[in-house]
């Protein structure tokens, strides 16, 4: 009777572990998807544009601005950004060096500049706000104002790097 009760008990302690053992493994099979489905989550908004801010490593989508609001370079490229200013020009421009850079990396690919109507680069910096003084609004792009913006317009000047693999991703 007291082999029995043994038995008995050796084998609810078996079954216990077993259970256990089953349940341990389920556990760390939802941990190991859930942390999964997190990388692919950080992932993806690593590729995403942003549209509300210009934080440091963010996408922006950079479009092709009218040549009046280019600067001596020969073409302007805004961040399609939330809010606009008053006038519906962006607040936030691709600066001359990323210009540069990108005029070099049409070189190289055999595009030309200005068929670019937009494209997506990983902010680096961000100068600004700037506002355009009295006297420097309307007057063609200057200095001071360099995308011939309306006087006491407010904007922030991006550096921008290309996005790899390709660069810069061009729409």
């Amino acid at each position: 009777q007291l082999y029995a009760a043994a038995k008995g008990a050796a084998e609810r302690l078996v079954s216990s572990a077993r259970q256990a053992a089953h349940a341990n493994a389920r556990l760390g099979h939802v941990m190991a998807t859930e942390r999964e489905a997190h990388r692919a989550a950080v992932a993806l908004a690593g590729r995403r544009l942003s549209y509300l801010s210009a934080d440091a490593n963010a996408r922006l989508l950079f479009a092709a601005q009218p040549p009046r609001h280019a600067p001596a370079a020969g073409v302007s490229f805004g961040a399609l950004m939330l809010p606009a200013l008053p006038s519906g020009l962006p607040t936030h421009w691709l600066s001359r060096e990323s210009t540069q850079s990108l005029r070099r990396w049409c070189e190289e690919e055999e595009v030309p500049l200005a068929a670019l109507r937009c494209v997506v680069g990983r902010v680096v910096a961000v100068d600004g706000p700037t506002t355009v003084g009295p006297g420097e609004g309307g007057r063609g792009s200057t200095e001071a104002n360099p995308y011939n913006l309306a006087e006491g317009d407010s904007y922030f000047v991006v550096h921008a790097e290309m996005v790899l693999p390709h660069r810069w991703v061009v729409m």
